[in-house]
């Protein structure tokens, strides 16, 4: 309980809300600096190649985010490679958009969402493993990855401007919905 009960976890999730845009978030200790990453160029880049998509999936991310809090304090090695993993790839990709390297960002989210899928086992529902399995197939896309805590609800597709329809037939094929992205 001492190491949960350190303050307000989650505050990835407030800073966005309060600020908008497209934040780099780092937590130090008393503070958590924030800078600003938004362009226009980013922006029309990533709306050309980015779905968004709700599986209409409920989920309990609560289950998901104690499997992996669980995991990473009983040392887990698969839970603490991930973690690392995801380490690397959250600044890898604050590179690319200060680099303006937009193609290696879209690669990097859906090398993260892979990433993600060893912390927890529910973190992607099967049917949707199955929906992702699909789309790579026919190399439809660079990768998926859940949002937020993952088990349902959310997640996005990154792929090519020219795959999109194709990539809709697919959500209607599976009964889930496109939402809109700006």
């Amino acid at each position: 309980g001492r190491i949960l009960n350190q303050g307000v976890p989650g505050y990835q999730d407030y800073y966005p809300a309060m600020l908008g845009g497209v934040l780099c978030l780092k937590g130090l200790p008393g503070e958590i600096f924030h800078e600003q990453l938004f362009s226009d160029d980013l922006k029309e880049y990533m709306e050309k190649h980015i779905t968004l998509v709700y599986s209409g999936i409920s989920r309990n991310s609560g289950i998901n985010n104690w499997d992996v809090y669980k995991g990473f304090f009983d040392g887990d090695k698969y839970v603490r490679t991930s973690m690392n993993e995801i380490a690397q790839i959250s600044f890898d990709a604050y590179l690319a958009i200060k680099n303006k390297k937009y193609h290696d960002l879209l690669e990097l989210i859906g090398q993260e969402g892979e990433s993600r899928k060893a912390l927890a086992p529910g973190i992607v529902p099967d049917i949707i493993s199955e929906f992702e399995y699909e789309l790579e197939s026919e190399s439809l896309i660079y990768g998926l990855k859940m949002c937020g805590a993952g088990g349902g609800g959310c997640f996005i597709v990154t792929h090519k401007e020219e795959n999109k329809t194709k990539i809709q037939d697919y959500i209607n094929k599976f009964n889930f919905q496109e939402l809109d992205f700006k």
